[in-house]
């Protein structure tokens, strides 16, 4: 059952407890931040067909599940809250705090607090049932800490706490049984270390640290079962170094490092099934160096260094698949010579050097490469715009190609 309760002016929620220690399954008790609001003119709050009732009592409301205000004293439940929780607490922005729940047979909080953005903190609940924490806590702004709940039956913590923006700490929670982490901690917060979770059974980790930009180090998480590694470490911009992640079945690496500001380097990892690398390094001002990555099944190689400012040179990467150089190293401003990168599939390469100020070799030679093959790019405006104008040798090279290679638009 789906508990659709209260909006924008919950205050304090918390389970009514019966008869001493007898818990009432479908009975909360809630207090509001406007005296004066009438939650049984809110649609879903009384709906006869599913036997609720509403009432007031003195400050407090109470919603009731299958007993009228009359038969108070003497209800006796058999279970405790039960089954789907899903969006239970959705939209509930003046709701503060949580204090006192129980939950034990729970098994779906999907979206359970999503939105409740003046929550600064959440009791203890009995998740042990609990399969799916999908997007529980996002948007939570203003929590800060959460308790250490029983997760160790739950297989997704997608974006689980994604835009929690104000949280400084996250549990030691038993993932072991978790397959995706995708945006679980991603976009932005204020968490200065990341537990060495369990991930062996993740297969998507995809932005799960996005925007955590007080993280200096990470663990070396298990990700020997993961394909989607894209954006994992996007905007971590203090990170200063990249475990070696067991990158063998990774399929798309797109954003993966994404303004990483801090990272000088990465370690040798295996690309052999990575499809994709657009934007892998976008924004790394401060990498000087790369592996020789093994990119022969690569296609897309959008922004792939796009302003990695310290870095001057590349390893000659496989490129005989890709179809995508779109400003590949646009805003290079350090790069020193344009790569001998294979273009034979190439059909895109508008500005894929813009603003290589300081390009001494390479830019002619690739360029006489790519328009001479049998298939030349089709969009090539503004390949080496700016390319290599801070030296002689590269002016030099840049005037002998075309202005329809140089121009922009």
């Amino acid at each position: 059952m789906s508990y659709v309760i209260g909006r924008s002016n919950i205050a304090l929620v918390y389970n009514d407890k019966l008869m001493g220690d007898v818990v009432n399954p479908y009975t909360l008790r809630f207090q509001f931040s406007d005296p004066s609001y009438d939650p049984t003119t809110v649609n879903g709050w009384w709906d006869p067909s599913d036997n609720w009732h509403v009432w007031k009592q003195g400050s407090t409301w109470t919603k009731v599940q299958g007993v009228e205000e009359n038969q108070w004293d003497w209800y006796y439940p058999e279970n405790d809250w039960d089954g789907s929780f899903d969006a239970a607490f959705m939209d509930s922005d003046n709701m503060v705090q949580v204090i006192n729940g129980n939950s034990k047979g729970v098994t779906n909080m999907h979206k359970l607090f999503k939105y409740c953005h003046s929550l600064t903190s959440i009791c203890w609940l009995d998740t042990s049932k609990v399969t799916t924490m999908e997007e529980t806590f996002r948007w939570c702004r203003s929590l800060r800490l959460l308790p250490h709940f029983d997760t160790s039956n739950v297989t997704t913590m997608r974006l689980m706490c994604y835009r929690c923006e104000s949280l400084v700490e996250v549990p030691f929670f038993d993932t072991h049984n978790v397959t995706d982490m995708s945006f679980m901690l991603g976009g932005g917060n204020r968490i200065t270390s990341v537990p060495h979770f369990d991930t062996s059974n993740v297969t998507d980790i995809s932005f799960m640290l996005e925007m955590c930009f007080l993280l200096t180090s990470i663990p070396l998480f298990d990700t020997h079962n993961v394909t989607n590694m894209d954006g994992m470490l996007s905007g971590c911009t203090a990170l200063t170094s990249v475990p070696a992640f067991d990158t063998s079945n990774v399929t798309s690496m797109e954003q993966t490092f994404g303004n990483c500001k801090s990272i000088t380097t990465i370690p040798q990892l295996n690309t052999s099934k990575v499809t994709t690398m657009r934007s892998l390094f976008l924004g790394c001002s401060s990498l000087s160096s790369v592996p020789l990555l093994d990119t022969s099944n690569v296609t897309d190689m959008w922004a792939m260094f796009a302003s990695c400012t310290s870095i001057r040179n590349v390893p000659i990467f496989d490129t005989r698949k890709v179809t995508n150089m779109q400003i590949m190293f646009q805003s290079c401003t350090s790069l020193d010579e344009v790569p001998g990168l294979a273009t034979d599939s190439v059909t895109n390469m508008t500005l894929t050097f813009d603003s290589c100020v300081n390009v001494q070799y390479g830019a002619f030679a690739l360029f006489n490469q790519a328009s001479s093959q049998p298939n030349p790019p089709t969009q090539h405006r503004g390949t080496f715009l700016n390319c290599g104008i801070n030296t002689t040798i590269g002016r030099q090279n840049l005037a002998s190609i075309p202005d329809d290679w140089k121009t922009w638009p």
